[in-house]
């Protein structure tokens, strides 16, 4: 049944990308949506029934029901047999489902078996690499190119938020205009300064333990409202990296083998791995870890305020 896609996953920004992509296959094709509730009889008249302006018909069917919920066999069947004649009249049906549907139920094990289903999932956090290769490729299709450094304050933006990575990426295309190919740090320094920026900034200061540098950031984010129990978790995930880099680089793998033992880009683990490397050692690091994982416990216990918290544990481990 060519004519019946499922797309469906985790992922709300790939998956209607998908379904977008789809649906300029079919531009003679009439369209209409469903949301929700789905009623059978309304949908086999509406896919049975002859258009004056039109010789085949698309329908979107947008988080149904119908996969959601446990319904009776006999709704199933029926159902089976409207999309099979849907098919045979030449019209397209998309299944859109935020989300992953019940593999074991006998509808979706009919989708499966006749029709063209695309499972959408968002990265990963240790699927740097993966990210970087996605904001590429969709820099590309808006006629531009991302160098390494905006890819990675751009990661460090929108996390794994693609919708938001997409956004941005836009915005820094129509910035640029004709003038230029290549988008690099400063353009999103232009277009997001302020706390967003400086959250990427406090991050590549911790490589260099730049102790001024890293408290003035960490003071001016806490001055524009930037939650301390954040900046905390960005502090351990940074470390937590650092712990992997030094360990394997002290089991002699080059930059390109441990960027691949870890997902991330290798640029990214060549400009840490130097700085690392001479600042910090695993006991430090791990001693670190050890008074981040203190001062949650002092702010979550209620024993100290988290602003207090966490700027006397940032003293202690950079003094």
């Amino acid at each position: 049944m060519t004519n019946l896609y499922v797309v469906c996953g985790d992922e709300r920004f790939l998956i209607d990308s998908e379904a977008e992509r789809i649906r300029r296959l079919y531009p003679n094709h009439e369209f209409s949506a469903i949301e929700g509730e789905v009623n059978l009889d309304k949908l086999e008249q509406h896919l049975t029934a002859v258009s004056m302006w039109a010789t085949a018909k698309f329908l979107l069917l947008k988080s149904p029901t119908f996969l959601g919920e446990k319904r009776p066999e006999s709704e199933a069947d029926r159902l089976e047999g409207i999309l099979k004649v849907a098919n045979q009249n030449g019209h397209v049906v998309l299944i859109v489902v935020y989300g992953s549907p019940d593999q074991r139920r006998k509808l979706v094990k009919f989708l499966k078996a006749h029709g063209e289903i695309s499972i959408w999932t968002g990265f990963k956090s240790w699927e740097q690499q993966k990210l970087f290769d996605w904001m590429t490729h969709y820099a590309q299709r808006a006629g531009k190119s991302l160098n390494a450094d905006a890819c990675i304050a751009l990661s460090h933006m929108g996390g794994m938020d693609l919708q938001t990575l997409a956004n941005t990426i836009d915005q820094l295309a129509i910035l640029l205009g004709s003038h230029r190919h290549m988008i690099e740090l400063d353009d999103v320094r232009k277009l997001h300064g302020g706390q967003t920026i400086s959250l990427f900034d406090f991050s590549s200061a911790l490589a260099d333990r730049n102790t001024k540098t890293i408290l003035d950031l960490a003071d001016s984010l806490g001055q524009h409202g930037e939650d301390p129990i954040k900046m905390l978790a960005v502090v351990a995930g940074q470390f937590r990296l650092f712990l992997s880099l030094i360990d394997l680089s002290e089991q002699k793998l080059n930059d390109q083998q441990i960027a691949t033992k870890l997902g991330k880009n290798p640029y990214y683990i060549k400009k840490l791995l130097g700085p690392i490397k001479k600042m910090y050692t695993l006991d430090h690091l791990k001693d670190a870890m050890q008074q981040l994982q203190a001062c949650d416990l002092r702010i979550k216990s209620g024993k100290q305020k988290a602003p207090d918290a966490f700027r006397q544990t940032l003293i202690k481990i950079f003094e």
